[in-house]
């Protein structure tokens, strides 16, 4: 082989290294990229799943546990928000949701806004706990103006 030949061989794998590598750079989800090819969504998806999971088992141990009213009050209150929270359409695959669907999960967040402003009003919470509870109550009107904006949407 002659100092050519090499040259153009070397040229050529080079070339090829370099693309392989910008192309994993750029997309990191494809098979030949050497990091965590799980996309963030998918990610956050079993996160949820987790966090979900271990909140439930800490609210049946808390409800074997309590003995006072007002704990018993507070924990079977939950169960209206988990209902919203464990939603069945939440997966890591996408789904195709009908209008049925949306109603539903509209009807759900409703209640679990009205569930925790009955809970704001009428229990003793401190300054950081009345702020998650606002702040939940508002991200659910928020989702029940995005599940509205959507229906009329697709029904146009």
């Amino acid at each position: 082989m002659t100092n050519a030949v090499k040259m153009i061989i070397i040229g050529v794998v080079g070339l090829s290294l370099a693309l392989i590598f910008l192309i994993a750079w750029f997309y990191p989800h494809t098979n030949i990229s050497v990091g965590d090819t799980q996309p963030e969504s998918v990610k956050s998806v079993s996160l949820h799943l987790n966090d979900l999971r271990i909140f439930k088992d800490k609210i049946e141990q808390d409800m074997k546990e309590a003995e006072d009213n007002n704990i018993v009050f507070k924990l079977d209150r939950t169960d209206y928000v988990l209902e919203l929270i464990d939603e069945k359409l939440l997966a890591l695959k996408p789904v195709h949701i009908k209008i049925d669907d949306l109603d539903n999960i509209s009807f759900e967040a409703r209640i679990a806004r009205r569930v925790l402003q009955s809970l704001v009003m009428y229990e003793d919470y401190t300054s950081e706990e009345r702020k998650y509870l606002m702040s939940s109550i508002e991200s659910l009107e928020l989702l029940e103006d995005i599940i509205y904006n959507i229906k009329l949407e697709r029904l146009e």
